[in-house]
């Protein structure tokens, strides 16, 4: 293993900036949360990523995780009136939760032909809000529950692992995070330990990863989507990972990629997407531990210098356009990796809020 020393004055001078940003994000989360209000057509109070965008579902589910990371919830609504609102964005007969709101689903796509190729992502991400208002989905997700097991190992045969490692743990992910709900609060979910056999059976023993490397961006799929597909499944349900030090090893070696990372790049996805599985994969061995926090420790001063007053943080804020701009999404997202990287390197004692949600750490249903 190697040793690469960070001085004490380094992780001390670190410490007080933690304490400091987390003042701040307190004092100004229950501003920054209004700042994100919108009106419906109705005459409501609703969330949008930034002003004037469209009044899309994952911007209420990013208000609810934001306010509850600090114990607070925004304040457009009362917790029963959260809880009526965003059970109410779930068609019962499917299970799914379309991408926006009921003023806006003129704008949603059509739905896909097959169920097992149908988008969940609104649909986790809303049990997840509700979970952390106590409550969760009024009815099980049919859509994930009908894949059965033949249908399940062909449909993850036929993703596209070469090309769309990130997609492949994408449908990953959400697919998981819906037999989640179905298993806890409906007794259903059948199909968990087999797609475990399968996730299990597939791993690459070299690299600890499932997608496969490619010319055109080396790392990037295969990491993004080994985040996804182990943040819904591995990480969720509370299982080891298959090849923890190898996975290390890759992350590690992406990570060093200045294509992505150089300088003051690094947009939240792809940071995230390094931080996370460092973390999990971390829990289960030391390797190469000290790399991994010299990373993080690297770029976690320019991070915290993000925040902009009563606005958050940008998803990208080396972006032109929306996402150089400060927005819900960027703001839980970066909220959610300074809580991680606080994990990671022993710091997270400065920070008084945690994730809550989609980015929570602790097993869903170990």
């Amino acid at each position: 293993m190697s040793t690469i020393a960070v001085p004490a004055s380094a992780t001390d001078a670190l410490a007080g900036q933690l304490r400091a940003f987390d003042q701040t994000a307190r004092r100004e989360i229950p501003v920054l949360l209004r700042h994100y209000q919108a009106a419906t057509d109705s005459g409501g109070v609703c969330y949008v990523d930034q002003p004037g965008q469209p009044r899309r579902v994952r911007p209420w589910c990013d208000a609810v995780e934001i306010g509850l990371a600090f114990g607070v919830v925004p304040d457009a609504l009362s917790i029963p009136e959260w809880i009526s609102a965003l059970r109410g964005f779930q068609d019962p007969v499917t299970g799914l939760v379309p991408e926006h709101i009921p003023d806006d689903r003129r704008l949603n796509p059509p739905p896909a032909p097959q169920p097992p190729l149908e988008d969940r992502y609104c649909t986790m991400i809303v049990n997840y809000a509700l979970e952390g208002l106590g409550s969760s989905l009024a009815h099980p997700v049919a859509n994930a529950e009908n894949v059965g097991p033949e249908l399940l190992v062909q449909t993850l045969e036929s993703l596209d692992w070469v090309n769309n490692g990130w997609g492949a743990g994408h449908w990953i992910d959400c697919y998981a995070s819906c037999l989640y709900p179905n298993k806890k609060y409906f007794g259903l979910g059948r199909q968990i330990d087999p797609l475990f056999t399968w996730l299990d059976s597939h791993a690459d023993p070299q690299t600890g990863l499932w997608g496969q490397w490619r010319k055109e961006d080396r790392w990037l799929h295969p990491v993004n989507g080994f985040y996804r597909l182990t943040r819904g499944t591995y990480a969720q349900f509370g299982r080891p990972l298959p090849h923890p030090e190898k996975a290390i090893d890759t992350l590690l070696l992406h990570a060093a990629d200045p294509e992505f990372f150089a300088g003051r790049r690094g947009h939240a996805c792809n940071v995230l997407d390094v931080v996370h599985p460092l973390w999990l994969s971390l829990r289960q061995t030391a390797h190469r531990r000290d790399e991994a926090q010299k990373w993080i420790l690297d770029r976690l001063p320019e991070v915290l210098a993000r925040w902009q007053p009563g606005r958050g943080m940008a998803f990208d804020p080396c972006a032109a356009g929306a996402q150089g701009q400060p927005g819900l999404q960027g703001t839980e997202m970066w909220l959610s990796i300074i809580y991680l990287m606080a994990v990671v390197t022993g710091l997270a004692d400065h920070l008084s809020y945690h994730p809550v949600g989609v980015h929570r750490l602790l097993p869903a249903l170990p």
